[in-house]
C-alpha cells in the first residue's frame, strides 16, 4: 500500500480534502489478503472499522460518525376514519332513523345513487369523522433470527479466528462444513418465515409484494409526475383522470381511419338473451354478508368492513339502486371510479 500509484491516489484525494479510512485487508483467502474496499470521506470525527462476518472471505466496513445530530424521520399525515364501537353504534342509529322515501322522486340510477351517497356520507362524516394520523416508516426486523442462529453465529466467529491461524486439515474440514450448514440454516429460517407469512395472510398478493419489496430494498415512491401534452401534472387525481382519458379514447383513435365492415353472412343472433330479474332486500343482505370484511378503502374512505357494520339500515336504498340499474340498463357513474394503489 506504499507503492507509487497508491501515493498518487492519496495525493489526489487530499487535493479534494478527502481521505481513505481502511488500511487493513478486506478480502482474505487462504493464499492472499487484499484491500479491495475502502471508505473515502471528508467527514470529521468519523471512525471506520473492518468487520469479519465469518460467512464470507469478503469483510464488511462499519462507519461511525460522532458529534452530529441525526435528523428525525419526517412523519406522513394520513386521514383515517374513527371507527370506534361507539361511533359505529351512533352511525347505525342515524341510518336507522333516516327516511329513504325521498329516493322515490328520482328515476335514473345516477341520481338515485348520488342522492343516497350524499345522505350516507353526511351521516358517516358526522358519526365517523376523518382524523389526521402521523405515520412513519416501518422498521424491518429480522424476525427469522432465532436464539439458536445467534449461538451458531458466535461459534462460527470463534472458529473463524482459529481457522485463520490453524493448519490442521481436519479442523479446516470441520470449519468449512460448519459454515456450509450455518448458511443453509439461515436460508431455511428465511424461507420458513416467508411461508408462514403467506399461509397466515388473508391477502396473499399484498403480502407477496411486500416480501418482494423488502427483499429488493425497493422503497415505494409517493410522488408521481406525468407530462400530458407539455403540461406537468403532479396532483394524483389529475394524473388518474389523464390516464382514464387516454385509455377510454385510445381504441377510438386507432379505429378512426378504418371503415366499418359488416359481414351480414357471418352475423350471429344469439338464441337467448340475459334477463336480469329484480332483487329483494333479503338477497342483497345475503350477498353483503358473503363478502370478506376487508379494511381496504375506496375513494370515499369506505371499506367492506364498514359496510358490513351498518348494511341492515341501507338495504332498502341499495336494493332500489340495483333494481333501477337493471330496469334502465345503466350503471351508476360514481361506482365506475376505482382506487388504484401501486405495488
Amino acid at each position: 500500500m506504499n507503492d507509487k500509484q497508491t501515493q498518487q491516489l492519496r495525493d489526489l484525494l487530499k487535493s479534494f480534502s478527502l481521505s481513505w479510512s481502511v488500511n487493513s485487508p478486506t478480502h482474505v483467502t487462504a493464499t492472499s489478503s487484499t484491500a479491495i474496499d475502502n471508505v473515502i470521506t471528508n467527514v470529521p470525527n468519523s471512525s471506520v472499522s473492518v468487520l469479519n462476518t465469518a460467512i464470507s472471505d469478503h469483510y464488511a466496513q462499519e462507519v461511525v460518525i460522532r458529534g452530529c445530530s441525526v435528523s428525525q424521520e419526517s412523519h406522513n399525515i394520513i386521514l383515517r376514519r374513527n371507527v370506534h364501537p361507539h361511533n359505529i353504534n351512533l352511525l347505525n342509529k342515524c341510518l336507522a332513523d333516516e327516511n329513504w322515501i325521498f329516493l322515490d322522486s328520482f328515476t335514473s340510477a345516477d341520481t338515485i345513487f348520488d342522492s343516497f351517497n350524499s345522505c350516507f356520507m353526511f351521516h358517516l362524516n358526522v358519526c365517523c369523522p376523518l382524523r389526521k394520523i402521523k405515520t412513519k416508516g416501518k422498521v424491518q426486523k429480522n424476525s427469522w433470527i432465532t436464539p439458536g442462529i445467534l449461538i451458531s453465529r458466535n461459534k462460527l466467529k470463534f472458529y473463524n479466528e482459529i481457522f485463520r491461524n490453524n493448519n490442521d486439515y481436519r479442523f479446516k474440514f470441520f470449519y468449512r462444513n460448519y459454515k456450509r450448514i450455518y448458511k443453509k440454516v439461515i436460508t431455511g429460517a428465511k424461507l420458513y418465515k416467508i411461508n408462514n407469512k403467506l399461509k397466515q395472510s388473508s391477502n396473499f398478493s399484498k403480502i407477496a409484494w411486500n416480501i418482494i419489496k423488502n427483499s429488493t430494498n425497493k422503497a415505494s415512491s409517493k410522488s408521481i409526475q406525468l407530462d400530458a401534452d407539455g403540461i406537468k401534472l403532479t396532483d394524483p387525481n389529475a394524473i388518474a383522470l389523464e390516464f382514464n382519458k387516454f385509455f377510454s379514447s385510445v381504441a377510438g383513435s386507432l379505429d378512426a381511419d378504418r371503415e366499418l365492415e359488416l359481414d351480414t353472412v357471418a352475423a350471429h343472433t344469439p338464441a337467448s338473451s340475459m334477463v336480469l330479474a329484480p332483487v329483494c332486500e333479503d338477497k342483497v343482505g345475503r350477498i353483503v354478508r358473503s363478502f370478506s370484511a376487508k379494511t381496504s378503502n375506496d375513494i370515499n374512505g369506505i371499506s367492506m368492513w364498514l359496510i358490513k357494520q351498518c348494511y341492515q339500515h341501507i338495504l332498502s336504498p341499495l336494493t332500489k339502486i340495483i333494481n333501477v340499474s337493471f330496469e334502465t340498463g345503466t350503471f351508476p357513474t360514481a361506482l365506475q371510479l376505482a382506487k388504484v394503489v401501486p405495488v
